[in-house]
């Protein structure tokens, strides 16, 4: 069960290290030619090199790598047949073959697989960025169209408002220039009507005074009439005395002057000294 390029098969854990005696792990130390060593921790039942599981030796050189290779077509071939001791540490040589490469380009096949995984992983990440940037735009135009969706509606229930309040403001305006210029034509007519009122009470006083003043006259006329009369009594009284003195009998008394007869409201005498005829 080889590992494979680009996440393969999980690798299984390592056996735990084996223990002796309540002592500290034994190991062996591993050499690769030419420079590539790694631990291998001693099982147990290896009592010779033939022992271990080509897969463990794979598991274990592939600690060395930060990426996971397709080991499955290499091999560990140990130089020599040397035993497994009792010795705390043991150091074993390989070499690392491959059935499709010759002895001297292994290395470079390895090396070609280590940039294969890196390529892979880095593409990987990459396909993952890439689908994670792709999940957030959509996202983003998710929260976008919403966003857009809500600002159309409140821009649409702000206009709407507005032009109720632009309505509202112009109606009010317009009775303010109906208020305003019924204010003036009430200034002028309250002007006008002052005027009238000033004028009604000039001639009010006028009047009043052309009345006092023919109250006055009609006083005195009055009076000049009573007193008029009064002396036409008195005369009519004297006339009557004049008819009783006369022995013949009652002989009209008849004015002498035009003056007196005037005074007495009558008219004049003729030439012939006769009143003219009544109507």
């Amino acid at each position: 069960s080889g590992h494979r390029l680009g996440g393969g098969a999980a690798s299984t854990p390592p056996t735990p290290p084996a223990r002796v005696a309540g002592g500290p792990p034994r190991f062996l130390e591993c050499l690769v030619t030419p420079k590539l060593t790694f631990s291998l921790v001693r099982q147990p039942h290896w009592g010779s090199v033939h022992d271990i599981d080509q897969d463990v030796l794979r598991k274990a050189f592939l600690s060395r790598f930060p990426v996971v290779i397709d080991m499955a077509p290499f091999r560990f071939d140990c130089v020599g047949n040397p035993r497994l001791g009792d010795a705390q540490h043991c150091k074993l040589v390989f070499k690392i073959r491959a059935d499709d490469a010759d002895e001297e380009r292994v290395l470079l096949k390895i090396l070609c697989e280590v940039e294969k995984s890196y390529e892979a992983k880095y593409k990987k990440q990459l396909e993952e960025a890439r689908t994670e940037m792709l999940s957030n735009s959509m996202t983003f135009q998710v929260m976008a169209t919403e966003i857009r969706e809500r600002q159309t509606s409140t821009s649409a229930k702000y206009d709407k408002e507005i032009r109720k309040l632009n309505d509202h403001l112009g109606h009010n305006q317009k009775r303010l220039f109906l208020l305003e210029q019924e204010k003036h034509l009430g200034e002028g007519e309250n002007e006008r009507l002052k005027s009238e009122v000033a004028n009604l009470n000039s001639e009010n006083r006028t009047l009043r005074k052309r009345v006092d003043t023919i109250e006055g006259e009609l006083s005195t006329l009055k009076a000049w009439v009573e007193s008029q009369q009064e002396k036409e009594r008195r005369r009519e009284a004297e006339a009557s005395g004049e008819y009783e003195e006369e022995e013949d009998g009652p002989v009209p008394l008849t004015m002498g002057s035009d003056e007196q007869r005037r005074m007495a409201g009558l008219e004049p005498l003729d030439k012939r000294g006769a009143a003219p005829p009544a109507g």
